[in-house]
């Protein structure tokens, strides 16, 4: 048996948003339309940036 989410909705709030935004995008109901970033393998420089915001 299969789980089917209903009311799905993207938050926005770019590639890696940070924790907090995503909590409180998500309480504040925030929704944007779906964005499809770049793989990793056309710009790993920009996901690796990002991803070191938080070490």
């Amino acid at each position: 048996m299969r789980t089917e989410l209903a009311g799905v909705r993207h938050l926005g709030g770019g590639v890696l948003p940070a924790p907090l935004e995503v909590v409180e995008r998500l309480l504040v109901g925030v929704g944007e339309p779906c964005v499809r970033y770049r793989s990793y393998d056309d710009g790993p420089e920009q996901v690796d940036r990002q991803a070191r915001r938080y070490w």
